[in-house]
This record gives C-alpha cells, sequence and structure tokens, in this order.
C-alpha cells in the first residue's frame, strides 16, 4: 500500500504565496549551512566544495549577501508594481525607502555621497574635526538626514491619507524594517572588547539576522501582492 502524504504537506494544501515564502526561508537556512560549513574548513577541515569565502555569509557581495540583494530588488519592485498599477500609490513611498536601502548598501552611497560634499565645499574628507569623527563622517551623516527627512516625510504623508488597511500595512511594514536597521547595526553596536569568537558570533547574527529580516520584508510585500487577487 503507497504511503499517504500528510495533508497540509500535499501540493494541493499550499498556496503559491506559502510555497514562495517557504522556499525563500529555506534558502536563507542553507545560507547558514554553507557559512558553517565553510567556517569548518576555516579551524581545521578540508572540504573542497565549502573552500571559497563567497560561502561566507558576512562576505562583501557574496552568495549569501547577493541573495538578500536579490530579494530586497523584488520587493521594491512589487511595492512599485502595486503603487502604479495596483492604485496602491500610498506603497511608492515603501518602495523608494527599500530602493534606497538597497542601492546604497550595495554601491556605498552615502560614503560617495559624503565624500563628494566635503570636497565640493573645499575641504579633506580624511581631516579630524573631533575625538576622530572625521568631515567624511560628518558628510555621511549629512546626506542620509537629508535622505531621510525626504522618505520621512513621503512616509508620514502616505500613512496620514491612507486608509484603515494601509496604515496598518504601513506598521508592519516599518516593524520589518526596524528589525533590518538593528541587526545591520548589531555589530557595530556590541563589537567594542569582543574577542575574534565573539566577532564572528556577532557577524553571523548581523548578517544572518539581515537575510531572514530581507525574506520577512519581500514575504511580506508578496502576501500583499496575493491580497490583491
Amino acid at each position: 500500500m503507497a504511503a499517504s502524504i500528510p495533508t497540509r504537506l500535499a501540493p494541493a494544501a499550499l498556496s503559491p504565496t506559502h510555497l514562495v515564502i517557504g522556499l525563500l526561508v529555506c534558502t536563507d537556512f542553507v545560507m547558514l549551512v554553507l557559512h558553517l560549513a565553510h567556517r569548518s574548513v576555516q579551524v581545521g577541515l578540508r572540504v573542497p566544495v565549502v573552500k571559497s569565502a563567497a560561502f561566507n555569509i558576512s562576505s562583501d557581495h557574496g552568495i549569501a549577501e547577493s541573495f538578500g540583494y536579490v530579494q530586497l530588488f523584488w520587493a521594491v519592485l512589487l511595492l512599485a508594481w502595486l503603487g502604479l498599477f495596483g492604485r496602491r500609490r500610498s506603497y511608492l513611498p515603501w518602495a523608494l525607502l527599500f530602493g534606497y536601502l538597497l542601492v546604497d548598501d550595495f554601491f556605498g552611497l552615502h560614503e560617495a555621497a559624503g565624500t563628494a560634499l566635503v570636497r565640493a565645499a573645499g575641504l579633506a574628507p580624511e581631516q579630524l574635526v573631533f575625538a576622530g569623527l572625521r568631515l567624511q563622517d560628518l558628510g555621511e551623516l549629512g546626506f542620509a538626514l537629508g535622505v531621510g527627512l525626504v522618505l520621512l516625510a513621503l512616509l508620514v504623508w502616505g500613512y496620514l491619507r491612507g486608509t484603515a488597511r494601509t496604515r496598518a500595512t504601513y506598521r508592519r511594514l516599518l516593524g520589518l524594517s526596524l528589525v533590518l536597521a538593528v541587526f545591520g547595526m548589531l555589530v557595530d553596536g556590541l563589537a567594542t572588547g569582543a574577542g575574534d569568537d565573539g566577532l564572528q558570533l556577532l557577524h553571523l547574527l548581523e548578517d544572518g539576522g539581515e537575510l531572514f529580516a530581507m525574506t520577512a520584508v519581500l514575504a511580506y510585500v508578496v502576501s500583499l501582492v496575493a491580497g490583491e487577487r
């Protein structure tokens, strides 16, 4: 007699939305496993398939980080699609916010803009201002504040003119954005005084947490699209 498949795992029981979200989460776990396998090579094991630094979850533009970028990219496109063609104009500020975060993280936009602002004023970016604070840091902060204020104004506009459903969506997206920000600043805030092992753990928590947070953002946006059907 053929073995029966649990009803909740049968293909017909899974909606396309749940399937996509499940695949995204599974991929996140695969990224973590590959990272741990790569770290095991560094501490003595010799497994050729995980030698590449691209499997390190903290590697710039490595496999895990690139997967996170792809997720954020699709979240931006879906939010823009909902805003432009789904008549959900209030979602467009979120598309701009996540789009800025994606471009800034991938290209180092605020660093480049900070340098350009300082040099435009005829000053040297590396010049110290106070207690290790450079003009470069002030330029980056000024650019980030300027962009942040514009995006905040757009988000407030979208929230105030939105329906009860739109406001609930804003609150959920805000919560997800805060989680993303917390993990993004985790190492910078806790690395002081941490040993090598502690720093490695913090990097894993930061980058792994960011990856899952990006998955949560995309998963929620996918659910918004599914809710329009």
